[in-house]
């Protein structure tokens, strides 16, 4: 073992500052970076055109505290935190706790003619800074990361913030699907919060909406930012519960949301759960939820296999996270938008967007090793309902055949204002896809009822119509009566059983139906512990149907 013991000079801080550039550009936002020695004097500095004198002031300060202190500036706040120490005491104007300033420290290396292998980061010896300046503090910190890694060198990680993962053995009953539910006072049922609870089939995991309530006491906090920490604190515990080895088994979390302002909460809790940059696919919704709750988060997980990310080369999100994860077969995108990856812009105009937006996703399966081929679900999100036919057309074109197609969900949606389409997939390689219908339901669009592909089948809506008459009753209850009785058929058509499934979405008009809905599962599940995982989720509902409902089962694995 040979120990690498270097400064840090221009051709690292060039790298470092180069690539905290492109990630800048990622988030669209105008940037100040510092590259220091072991000092905290600077290498090198660069302020994007359009950021503000401030924030190279902050990264001068950021950098300065890392290197003289040996620990990043969140870590140094920590400690005074837990000493009720003060910056004043230290006497230097330049010390600083604003998160984004990372000490770099050697590695060991056990090849001299090798490239720099990052192990482990030598605790005592100081090789210099980075830090950077110009966006929320828990995304300066991952561009700080970022610019760590550029230069070959491995992030410094404070142990304090590091979620330690309490795998507990799941009790299974020998039953095709294991289910837990959280124990939660309350009767949140009534304002649409569904059981906290989730499911197992096979080796595919998937909760229900999980909020920010306090376990033991069942209250909801009153801040949103509680409330987040809270959901998160509630996620890993159910998971968990569930047998989830650690966070690197999670392929896909969904983040609900009731206003858009909630959005820089979502950050903290997900960097706390995911530090080092390997992150699962996200989607964040943004809908109605019960009375005074600011967030929900939903997660599959697949025990046994560590997803791989996904990213389509011109392409990024604006958080940090993928393009979409692989974890065994399975493919879960995050939410992909119709940007032309060779400028990084979304192109103009409905038609062309749509078009992009299928090209896209061809691409990410691509990543995957698969081809559209290998796609099994759809959610498509549409800003306006007018350019449905056009959709229509490229959904067509892209799966021409009748009887091979993916199942689709097609939401009319509030997205943002140059958008008029979001697409989020799921899919599963190595498997050829086979469609179902039932008797007496039939979609508008040319869609199946639902799509198999492996052992995965996942449900295009599955609206209340009445086999006899080919039309949605105007009432809940018998809405509720032939939505469940073509679940039913569908599980049977697709020669799977009810035990199969592993989650169902149900679309509701309003959250208030909730229980009665909740109410009726017991026709289909006689034991209301045993039954898979439920969500409720407020969409805009077509016509006068006031449910569908959206099942994920895995059959014969």
């Amino acid at each position: 073992m040979v120990l690498e013991l270097q400064t840090l000079g221009i051709e690292d801080a060039e790298k470092a500052i180069g690539a905290g550039m492109a990630m800048a550009r990622r988030y669209g936002r105008p940037m100040a970076f510092v590259v220091a020695d072991r000092e905290g004097e600077p290498i090198a500095t660069l302020r994007m055109d359009g950021a503000a004198a401030r924030n190279m002031r902050q990264a001068l300060r950021k950098a300065k505290t890392a290197a003289i202190m040996a620990r990043n500036t969140l870590a140094f706040k920590r400690d005074l935190e837990e000493r009720n120490g003060s910056l004043p005491e230290w006497g230097d104007p330049m010390l600083t706790t604003l998160q984004g300033g990372y000490v770099v420290k050697p590695v060991e290396i056990v090849d001299k003619q090798a490239a720099r292998i990052t192990v482990d980061p030598v605790d005592d010896i100081v090789l210099g800074s980075v830090a950077c300046g110009g966006l929320p503090l828990e995304l300066d910190e991952e561009v700080a990361r970022t610019m760590v890694r550029a230069m070959g060198y491995k992030p410094v990680v404070d142990e304090r913030i590091v979620i330690h993962w309490k795998t507990k053995k799941l009790l299974e009953s020998g039953a095709r699907r294991t289910t837990l539910q959280l124990p939660v006072g309350g009767d949140w049922m009534k304002i649409g919060q569904e059981t906290i609870s989730a499911s197992k089939v096979g080796n595919l995991i998937i909760t229900s909406g999980i909020p920010g309530i306090n376990r033991k006491t069942g209250v909801l906090p009153e801040s949103p930012a509680d409330q987040f920490a809270l959901a998160y604190e509630n996620l890993r515990f159910v998971l968990e519960s569930m047998g989830v080895a650690g966070p690197e088994e999670i392929a896909h979390i969904t983040v609900y949301i009731p206003d858009p302002s909630l959005r820089n909460l979502i950050n903290r809790g997900w960097m706390a759960l995911y530090p080092d940059g390997e992150r699962p696919a996200r989607k964040t919704n943004q809908v109605p939820l019960p009375e005074g709750m600011f967030v929900q988060l939903q997660a599959i997980a697949v025990v046994g296999e560590k997803r791989m990310q996904l990213e389509i080369p011109g392409l990024a999100h604006r958080d940090p996270l993928p393009m979409g994860v692989k974890a065994g077969p399975y493919v879960f995108s995050s939410v992909i938008s119709p940007q032309d990856p060779a400028t990084g812009n979304t192109v103009s105009g409905a038609q062309a967007q749509i078009v992009r937006n299928f090209e896209n996703v061809r691409l990410l399966m691509q990543q995957a090793g698969g081809t559209v081929d290998n796609v099994n679900h759809l959610w498509v999100f549409m800003k306006n309902f007018d350019h449905q036919p056009a959709m229509v057309d490229e959904w067509v074109r892209v799966y021409p055949e009748d009887g091979d197609r993916p199942a689709r969900k097609t939401v009319q949606y509030e997205l943002g204002q140059n958008t008029e389409i979001q697409i989020q997939a799921t899919g599963y390689i190595g498997a050829e896809r086979i469609n179902f219908e039932t008797p007496g339901h039939t979609h508008h669009d040319p869609i199946p009822m639902a799509a198999r592909t492996g052992g995965l089948l996942q449900s295009s809506g599955i609206s209340g119509i009445d086999p006899a008459t080919g039309k949605v009753p105007g009432d809940l209850d018998s809405q509720i009566k032939w939505g469940m009785f073509h679940v039913r058929n569908l599980m049977k058509e697709s020669n799977g059983t009810l035990d199969d499934i592993v989650s169902i979405t149900i679309l509701v008009r309003d959250l208030a139906q909730a229980a009665t809905i909740s109410d009726r599962l017991i026709e289909l599940f006689p034991e209301p512990a045993k039954q898979p995982a439920l969500k409720f989720v407020n969409y805009r509902m077509p016509g006068s149907s006031h449910l569908q409902y959206h099942v994920t089962a895995l059959i014969g694995e």
